[in-house]
């Protein structure tokens, strides 16, 4: 389909972003690419803005001047077509007043219709498999309407007649385990709204969870804020790039063009990963609200999944509190709240004390002082073993809490923290297999978290 908005409008667009950091995220966000504007000038001038915004986390003004001649001294753009560049920035700054909700309404309208083309020409590509497959087209229809529902300059009213029931069966998933028994119960995943605690003993790989977790939420195009409080933003990274790549850390280290290419072609949907800073890591949690905005703001990209490792080096909400307890307890209740009101999917690991070789699952009536965060969690995960389970890469890992559905999965998990793997494979457990397990699996002098 051709452009839709007429050449005033691509200038008038151009021109708010240029100027204001709000539109300029939202405009990123709805995915407009620099091949909707009809000329190269255009296209190079937008790219241009959107690099900036990337940058700098915001629009950028009359630097869009200095930027232009940036890319013209590195051969980006052609110096003969500098006046060219010139003339048209003259020409946007010129532009008489307009109305801005006008051009937002044109730009919905623009990307909506887009959203459309595309949405038909996959039904009439895949049309020969949906005998095969019914739920295809479905599928194609679903994403088309919560693609169009994302756009920001949409209306402020909907249509009992459009809702899809999902706001009554809420099975969309932020992200999974990708351990088919867990998940299942879980109803395809962890979803919005759920607040998750993940407990196990010290060098369980409560850590590598998080990772694993943040890593399969691009997988299906959703972003996430990492906040490693167990460690440093260098060593969390390192981590990510494991995962990713599936090399040890030295080989990740002296590789980064491999671990840059499988990272990339694992976000989808132009989904990231953001780390909290190393200032921020001991803030209060009423703080993290503001920093979610903030970040998504800056990156243009919507924060679905927050993963904590752990909420409890937070500092507790304003207020009194007579002891640790009381404090940590706030802190779990206020990140409970923000994940409901919000739709937001947060994730927190808890730490537990070993308390001896005899504890083979970590349930609700041996876990402690965490019992209070099970009781705010909405699914609860333990991560359990012993530690000659640990020496053949091997752990537990059980769905103790479910509030939304089924809850009670029991599984065995094999990995290779070496190489940056929470999971490489599974089975449901039960006696057989374990004693299968500990007699075959070889003890490994390394993988331990």
């Amino acid at each position: 389909m051709d452009l839709t908005l007429d050449k005033d409008d691509q200038d008038r667009i151009m021109y708010l972003c240029i100027l204001d950091t709000k539109f300029l995220a939202q405009v990123i966000r709805s995915n407009l690419k620099s091949s909707h504007f009809t000329s190269e000038i255009r296209q190079k001038v937008f790219s241009t803005t959107a690099d900036f915004f990337l940058s700098y986390g915001k629009a950028p003004g009359m630097d869009i001047v200095g930027e232009i001649e940036s890319k013209i001294n590195r051969k980006r753009i052609k110096g003969e077509d500098k006046e060219l560049y010139e003339d048209y920035l003259l020409k946007v700054f010129s532009i008489p007043p307009f109305s801005e909700e006008m051009i937002k309404d044109r730009f919905d309208f623009f990307m909506k219709t887009r959203i459309a083309s595309t949405l038909l020409n996959s039904l009439l590509k895949h049309q020969d498999h949906f005998t095969i497959d019914p739920d295809r087209a479905l599928n194609y229809v679903r994403e088309a309407f919560e693609e169009i529902n994302s756009l920001s300059f949409g209306s402020c009213i909907e249509s009992i007649k459009d809702d899809s029931g999902k706001s009554m069966t809420n099975r969309d998933f932020v992200t999974k385990f990708g351990i088919d028994p867990i998940d299942r119960q879980l109803g395809g995943g962890l979803k919005k709204m759920n607040y998750v605690i993940i407990q196990g003993f010290t060098g369980m790989g409560k850590s590598w969870c998080i990772n694993h977790l943040a890593r399969m939420g691009v997988r299906f195009g959703n972003s996430s804020l990492v906040v490693p409080t167990e460690m440093s933003n260098s060593t969390a990274k390192l981590r990510f790039k494991q995962s990713f790549s599936c090399l040890t850390s030295s080989e990740a280290i002296s590789q980064p063009e491999i671990v840059k290419k499988h990272t990339h072609s694992a976000m989808n949907k132009g989904a990231d990963i953001f780390l909290l800073s190393e200032e921020e890591k001991s803030m209060s949690v009423e703080h993290l609200p503001s920093v979610i905005e903030d970040a998504e703001a800056r990156s243009g990209k919507k924060i679905d999944l927050i993963l904590l490792d752990s909420a409890d080096d937070f500092l507790p909400p304003y207020g009194k509190y007579k002891n640790k307890l009381e404090e940590n307890t706030a802190i779990h209740t206020f990140l409970k709240n923000f994940a409901k009101n919000e739709e937001k999917c947060v994730v927190s690991t808890a730490q537990v004390q070993r308390g001896g070789d005899t504890k083979f699952w970590l349930g609700k009536s041996n876990i402690g002082d965490n019992i209070n965060k099970i009781r705010k969690a909405t699914v609860a995960v333990s991560i359990n073993g012993i530690e000659k389970e640990k020496q053949r890469w091997l752990y537990r890992i059980w769905l103790l809490k479910n509030s939304d559905g089924a809850e009670g999965a029991k599984v065995w998990c094999k990995r290779d923290f070496t190489r940056g793997q929470f999971i490489t494979r599974y089975s449901i457990y039960d006696r057989i297999a374990y004693k299968d397990i500990m007699e075959n699996e070889p003890i490994m002098e390394q993988g331990d978290d």
